[in-house]
């Protein structure tokens, strides 16, 4: 399990399978891309994580999943907790989409 964060361009650019990858070694250090911001330096690391995987297990046995964000009942930064929270309260709801969508 990765992240989009090893895409250079996240989170101004569109992204498909083809845009560019942070360059990071499989060996790096917690020093690695520090110069890059602390989102910038994650995104190399997973990357270095990403090309770890592919060295031990090889390219063909490998499979690296790039999901945006992932959360769930121990999530801390309380995207879903507060959305789930303001829900439970009931009545109108400000959210994205179409107004006569449930």
């Amino acid at each position: 399990m990765s992240s989009v964060n090893v895409y250079t361009g996240w989170p101004d650019e569109p992204l498909d399978d083809e845009s560019p990858l942070f360059d990071c070694p499989p060996d790096a250090d917690a020093t690695f891309g520090a110069d890059l911001g602390y989102a910038g330096q994650y995104g190399a690391l997973k990357a270095g994580c990403e090309n770890a995987v592919v060295q031990a297990v090889g390219q063909e046995r490998a499979v690296v999943l790039r999901p945006g964000v992932i959360l769930g009942p121990n999530e801390y930064v309380g995207r879903l907790t507060w959305w789930l929270t303001r829900a439970a309260r009931g009545g109108q709801l400000l959210a994205p989409g179409p107004a006569e969508r449930p």
